[in-house]
């Protein structure tokens, strides 16, 4: 399943549909060609879906489907009349620890990375991501970054909008546990072995690419798990190449043709990597009808008869509840809530379970305590894009299926249940959480809001209602937190339940039951509430191709509240709605922090803002973040928010810093924390670094700055160049984009300044450009041996303690010159108190580079001292006198002094200078004043 990258057409009358944007061409009778053979049309009795995969599309609405978990208990008793209140029992059952690899999500190679997609994904539980994912993974060559879709005449090659270095770069960024899908509907091992080779190999190392015969940088990501193509129940091109792809192929597999297969992907990828964990089912991708059993039997026995069982890592299923896509009546909101309810073939309990089950070597008392491996969940989801559930999936609705479906896969062991795929992050599939463009769904805010407050140590709750889900967590890594999720799904029936199950739960040490459910310690609720709307099907030649406006939530997130008096008695759920207790064994307090200046709303530009509390990440889209913390003191950050949120653009140009304390005190009160944000702009600061470098400085003093590639809206900083030996700084050459790309921008630079000063308005691009540059030696002479001097040359200051200076300089204007300077030199004596000061004696004016090296004569003259004195004049009146060389040709420090003579005892004024080099001497000129 999952989404299609292809561009592939097909009938939809068939009952096997890829997922995706559209169907997957025609899927006919499964002819296998090892003799296996299943009539389209035919179920099979429930031990079948052991690994069953994929969504059930059935021609009409079958009577399990309206029956079961909709309105009724689990006695099949009538369906309840609309608004009623229903008492239910819950009972907690013994817990278990998840695993650290049950949330994940994938990565599509189709979509762009939004900006601010790391914080996005690290303000949820999901750690495991999958790449390429769905269909993507038969049909992507990761070398030349393209996908492959078909049509009758042959394949139609795609670029990607995300390649894999991209995602292996991300993918470090939020330390994920990857997933990698190798091409294998082509049944081509050898390909496998390459790609495994170039995603171990770092960055900084190279590998072979077929595709173009040369080595390539290495994309540095060495994934956890490998999983062999994607649902190969429907492959109709098996063992063909890329090439000859068509829509008119029906070449398929069965189990020993896939068994095969498998065993030989992992004898190749073994030779790069001997370690190497291989899922080695990625879904079957038949529904009901597939007998995955058999697949799984061939898997295993078939890698454990060769000694390759110790790299399976184990198998995955992919699970979605069943829509008809077919069907001229719709499915109704009530029938796609009871389609995910445990008791239905096709809910994500029901489909685990039997994959447990299905799996399993060794059971006692009906239980399942030995299996052949792990079983992974690697896509699930609400609805596909494109069968009758999929308006729902977008909408509030999609979102409280989704935390129905999370309750019921913390339910399993984390032994025996490895990652979950809840959804993809950016997809046109509905069950995404962002959009192609970036908007926000509520499954994501279910994702950021909700999930992120589970613990890992989870207590199943059974419950005698079908429409009622619950699950407890503990977080042991935040004070033992106790959290407890309900979902209510039913359409118009309250539920009411009592307490009690907690506080005298055996599951739970009774300290903890004590301290956090059975006493005054504060709790903290969270309650999100949907309405039953009408969904239409925008215009389109069908529901695969159709737009949906879908429901809205009644409330853009989740509502928080406190309860001050521990749980109530009774907790009662409204329709289709969650609540979420959270609570701690020791006082806890809300602490509100509360955001200025963004404008929130659910499709604006900044919709989404993120807080670091403790080591956590919390994302919401409302003005106020409430979270729960015991008394005590805890280190505070916030992300920056890039702008636009929503959008294509891979480097944004815009973001707001938040000013949240760095520190958060918590004492024995609920506490209020109000902070703004600081714009800052994108600085592209970029320049050949072979060539020369350039560093940053605040103009306020204080030490170099790393280059600020973010720099606060309206603040001064000073940018400097430093050419390397044989090259000199040309120009900077500056553009200004404007807000988020818009013409008309301000603040950039364009001259020969080697400081710039830049005090950025909007986003700046500097480009410092370096030239190879002709040498200008300064030839130095009339200093002792080993004295330091310097030469300042364009503003580029050197200093050396030889004869012999070079620096680098481009061609000069014609009719002007560089100019340059030369410091005056003054030597301690070693002797004599005092010092000996030397002085440049110019002969040259200015530097003229003519496409040819420039030699510049450095003579130091040593400064003797020349002292006027004054007499005769007023006391406080002043008097100049001009100093001047007889000999022109000779430039020195000649010109005009003043003085005042302040008193009668101290008429003298002393003027330093050197021997004169003319027969005449220096001459003066003293003017009354």
């Amino acid at each position: 399943m999952g989404p299609d990258l292809g561009t592939a057409s097909g009938s939809p009358s068939h009952n096997t549909v890829e997922g995706g944007t559209g169907s997957e061409g025609l899927i006919g009778p499964l002819a296998q060609p090892d003799g296996f053979r299943v009539p389209p049309n035919m179920r099979f009795p429930r031990f079948g879906v052991a690994l069953a995969v994929g969504v059930v599309l059935l021609l009409t609405l079958p009577a399990f489907l309206v029956g079961v978990g909709l309105a009724t208990g689990p006695s099949g008793a009538p369906p309840l009349l609309p608004g009623t209140t229903i008492t239910t029992t819950l009972v907690l059952q013994p817990g278990h620890n998840a695993s650290s690899t049950l949330w994940g999500t994938t990565l599509s190679p189709r979509a762009n990375l939004l900006p601010n997609e790391a914080d996005l994904v690290n303000a949820t539980p999901d750690r495991t991501i999958l790449w390429p994912g769905g269909t993507a993974g038969d049909k992507l060559n990761p070398f030349n970054d393209t996908t492959v879709g078909f049509y009758k005449k042959g394949p139609v090659w795609s670029n990607v909008t995300t390649n894999i270095t991209q995602f292996a770069a991300w993918c470090r960024s939020i330390g994920c546990t990857p997933i990698l899908q190798v091409p294998g509907e082509i049944d081509d091992p050898v390909l496998a072995t390459q790609i495994v080779t170039c995603a171990n190999t770092p960055t900084t190392g190279l590998c072979f690419d077929p595709y173009t015969g040369t080595n390539i940088a290495g994309w540095g990501i060495d994934p956890a798990f490998w999983e062999i193509g994607n649902e190969p129940g429907l492959w109709t091109q098996w063992k063909l190449p890329w090439s000859e792809w068509s829509e008119t192929n029906t070449l398929m597999t069965g189990p020993s043709g896939y068994a095969a297969e498998v065993e030989q992907y992992i004898q190749n990828m073994t030779l790069v990597d001997p370690q190497i964990q291989i899922v080695g089912l990625p879904g079957l991708g038949t529904g009901v009808s597939g007998l995955s059993a058999l697949w799984v039997d061939a898997i295993y026995n078939d890698t454990a008869a060769n000694g390759s069982q110790a790299n399976l890592a184990g198998t995955a299923i992919h699970v979605y509840p069943g829509g008809d896509a077919n069907a001229t009546v719709k499915p109704t909101l009530s029938q796609f809530y009871g389609a995910l309810a445990q008791g239905n073939l096709t809910s994500s309990w029901d489909r685990t379970n039997e994959a447990i089950n299905g799996i399993c070597l060794t059971r006692m008392a009906g239980v399942c305590v030995a299996t052949d491996g792990r079983l992974f969940i690697t896509e699930i989801g609400t609805a596909l894009s494109h069968d009758g559930y999929a308006p729902y999936s977008p909408g509030f609705p999609g979102a409280l299926g989704a935390a129905d479906e999370a309750i019921q896969e913390l339910e399993f062991p984390g032994s025996e249940l490895a990652s979950v795929d809840l959804y993809g992050t950016v997809f046109g599939t509905n069950n995404a959480w962002f959009n192609l463009s970036g908007g926000a769904r509520p499954s994501y805010t279910l994702s950021s809001q909700i999930l992120n407050h589970l613990g890992t140590n989870a207590f199943p709750v059974n419950t005698s209602n079908a429409n009622l889900e619950a699950i407890v967590t503990i977080n042991r890594n935040d004070s033992d937190r106790h959290d407890l999720l309900v979902v209510n799904t039913a359409l118009n029936d309250t539920i009411d339940f009592s307490t009690n199950f907690l506080t005298n739960a055996a599951s739970i040490p009774p300290a903890e039951r004590a301290a956090a459910f059975n006493s005054a310690m504060p709790v903290l609720n969270w309650t999100w509430a949907g309405v039953d709307t009408t969904i239409t099907v925008a215009p389109g030649p069908s529901i695969y191709g159709g737009l949906y406006d879908t429901s809205a939530p009644a409330t853009p997130g989740p509502v928080v509240g406190t309860v001050t008096t521990g749980l109530p008695a009774t907790v009662s759920v409204a329709p289709q709605s969650l609540v979420l207790f959270e609570t701690y064994t020791a006082p806890a307090y809300p602490v509100n922090f509360s955001e200025s200046g963004l404008n929130l709303s659910a499709t604006g530009p900044t919709p989404h803002w993120f807080l670091d509390v403790n080591g956590t990440r919390t994302a919401t889209n409302q003005s106020t973040l409430t979270l729960l913390l015991p008394s005590g003191s805890y280190p505070t950050s916030g992300p920056p928010v890039l702008v636009p949120m929503n959008g294509s653009a891979l480097i944004p140009e815009e973001r707001l810093v938040p000013k949240v304390p760095t520190v958060t005190t918590v004492g024995t009160a609920p506490l209020n924390i109000t902070f703004g944000f600081t714009q800052q702009w994108w600085m592209n600061i970029t320049w050949n670094t072979t060539r020369g470098a350039v560093t940053a400085f605040d103009p306020n003093g204080g030490p170099q700055i790393p280059i600020p590639y973010w720099w606060d809206n309206d603040t001064t900083f000073l940018l400097r160049v430093l050419p390397n030996a044989s090259f000199a700084f040309y120009t900077w050459y500056g553009r200004s984009e404007g807000r988020h790309g818009s013409v008309n921008g301000s603040g950039s630079f364009s001259g020969y300044n080697l400081t710039l000063s830049l005090t950025p308005t909007d986003a700046i691009e500097e480009v410092a450009v370096f030239e190879p540059g002709y040498a200008i030696n300064f030839n130095e002479t009339g200093l002792p041996t080993g004295t330091p001097w310097s030469v300042s040359l364009r503003g580029l200051n050197a200093t050396t303690t030889g004869s012999l200076l070079t620096l680098y300089e481009i061609d000069s204007v014609p009719g002007n010159g560089w100019s340059y300077a030369v410091p005056d030199v003054t030597i301690p004596n070693s002797v004599v108190p005092g010092s000996t000061t030397y002085r440049f004696n110019r002969s040259v004016p200015d530097v003229v580079v003519n496409n040819a090296a420039v030699t510049i004569p450095v003579s130091f003259l040593e400064l003797f001292p020349i002292t006027f004195t004054e007499a005769g004049l007023p006391t406080n009146h002043s008097w100049t006198w001009n100093v001047y060389v007889a000999n022109t040709s000779v430039v020195n420090t000649s010109g005009s002094f003043s003085y005042v003579a302040n008193s009668f005892s101290n008429p003298s004024i002393v003027v330093t200078e050197a021997n004169s080099t003319s027969p005449t001497g220096w001459g003066y000129v003293v003017p009354y004043v």
